[in-house]
Parts: C-alpha cells; sequence; structure tokens
C-alpha cells in the first residue's frame, strides 16, 4: 500500500498545487507559496509514523523522550513542564491503522476527487479546472469514499 500511495501523491501534487492557487481558501492559510504548500502537504501525507497522544489527567507516566516532546508540541501549544503527568504517548507505525489521516478517510477523499476532476476534464475539456464552481460543470461532495455528483 505504501509504495502505491507513495506513487498516487508524488503524481497528484501538480494537482493539489493548482488547486491551492485557484482557492481563495489557501490563499488565507498558505504559509508560502501553493509549490510549497503542495509539496509539504504529499510529504506529510506519505508519512507513516505518528505519535498518538491522549489526555489522562493524573496518569503520573514516566518522563518522555526529546521526540514525544517535540511532537508533543503539535498537540498542546502552551508550555507544559511535564506532560508526561497528565498524557500519554504512543508512537503508530505502519501502513495503515484505522483512523490514519491520510491513508483513510482524507486520502479516500482526495483520491475520489481528483479521480472525479480526471473524468470530467477527459469528457470535455471546456470543463478544464472543474474544482472551480462554474454554471453547466458538474460539481460533487464528497466524503472518504463516499460522492454525489451534481449535474
Amino acid at each position: 500500500m505504501r509504495s502505491a500511495d507513495n506513487k498516487f501523491f508524488d503524481v497528484v501534487r501538480p494537482d493539489i498545487e493548482r488547486m491551492a492557487a485557484a482557492n481563495p481558501f489557501f490563499a488565507r492559510y498558505l504559509n508560502g507559496t501553493a509549490e510549497e504548500f503542495a509539496y509539504r502537504f504529499t510529504k506529510a501525507c506519505q508519512n507513516t509514523n505518528f505519535w498518538l497522544f491522549a489526555r489522562l489527567p493524573g496518569v503520573y507516566g514516566k518522563e518522555w523522550s526529546v521526540e514525544q516532546l517535540i511532537a508533543f508540541k503539535d498537540v498542546e501549544r502552551k508550555r507544559n513542564l511535564e506532560p508526561w503527568n497528565d498524557w500519554i504517548g504512543i508512537n503508530v507505525e505502519g501502513t495503515t491503522f484505522s483512523g490514519h489521516p491520510t491513508r483513510t478517510t482524507l486520502g479516500n477523499t482526495l483520491r475520489q476527487m481528483l479521480y472525479f476532476f480526471y473524468y470530467i476534464e477527459e469528457a470535455d475539456p471546456s470543463w478544464s479546472e472543474p474544482w472551480k464552481v462554474r454554471e453547466g460543470v458538474p460539481k460533487i461532495c464528497v466524503s472518504g469514499d463516499d460522492v454525489c455528483v451534481i449535474t
């Protein structure tokens, strides 16, 4: 699965860049260019090593490694000198675990959207950039592998 997903995200990087550049939402939240965003996004999608953290007040676990503390900064922004007293951290390595952020729901959503965009552009070249909402161009609603096409 990893070899297929990594190839998929490498191939669709230019499409993600075009969508980010064309979407006003991304323009407000991009740190850098659409190209930089697409690169960072697709590389993050290919990552199979994650830290999962759960808050359990009073757990009083053993002191964390530097790696855990660095990963934890993305979870809790405030300064916490001893997070192991109220949090547990589990390192997950694997290609697909249930709820994996890019290989389950998000990955399926992106795949379905890109399949649709490809088919629409192939069906009628005048429908280029189908992610832009325009009269007469079919639209989609996607969640995971569930797709609704509106014509």
